[in-house]
């Protein structure tokens, strides 16, 4: 296996943490940008990866992912503000930094001079909700159940699939599949386990 120089944004939280583990366990190369969100982290973690370098910095600066970016050759996106409940009274703050955190790095890509081969968004019920309500539009109950059956009818097509910057703007199903450029989309509903903060 090559190693590769890997930049994970969110890699201070939960997913984020695991998976700057597994790269760096893997020999991987891995650069983190997290801006530590005090409702998350009311310090700096004990848990985060000695081997990692990190950047404690929101990943709409654009001059710090810009710094990070010039040595990516993949980028793993998790960089998102959590609790749902809270998305539906501070509305502005969780569309600046999820939409807007994820178009400042989209951006970033196509403006800036950089080797990022790969990169791939993840989302998880902070972006949408539990997906337990009913879709009047797609008749289905669970985005999982929508998120599969949107993969089978790409799959079918052969038609790529492009995410947009935000699902709650275009609809859940822009962010399943994977694009034959390198763009890939992960849906992660339920996350659970231990980690020693």
């Amino acid at each position: 296996m090559t190693t590769k120089r890997v930049l994970v944004t969110g890699g201070a939280g939960f997913i984020g943490s695991h998976l700057v583990d597994a790269l760096v366990e893997k020999g991987h190369q891995v650069d983190v940008i997290d801006n530590l969100e005090p409702q998350v982290h009311k310090a700096k973690p004990g848990y985060l990866n000695p081997k990692a370098t990190y950047a404690f910095a929101d990943v709409r600066d654009e001059e710090a992912l810009g710094k990070l970016l010039k040595d990516a050759e993949a980028v793993v996106h998790l960089a998102a503000m959590v609790g749902v409940g809270q998305s539906m009274y501070q509305v502005t703050r969780y569309v600046e930094a999820n939409v807007m955190g994820t178009a400042k790095l989209l951006q970033a890509l196509v403006d800036d001079r950089h080797d990022v081969k790969k990169l791939l968004v993840a989302s998880s019920m902070s972006i949408y909700g539990e997906g337990a309500y009913a879709c009047p539009y797609r008749r289905f109950t669970s985005s999982l159940a929508w998120s599969r059956s949107y993969v089978a009818r790409r799959k079918a097509r052969r038609a790529p699939s492009i995410p947009a910057p935000s699902p709650a703007l275009a609809g859940r199903d822009a962010w399943s599949g994977a694009h034959p450029e390198g763009l890939y989309v992960q849906e992660s509903v339920h996350m659970f386990g231990k980690l020693d903060i």
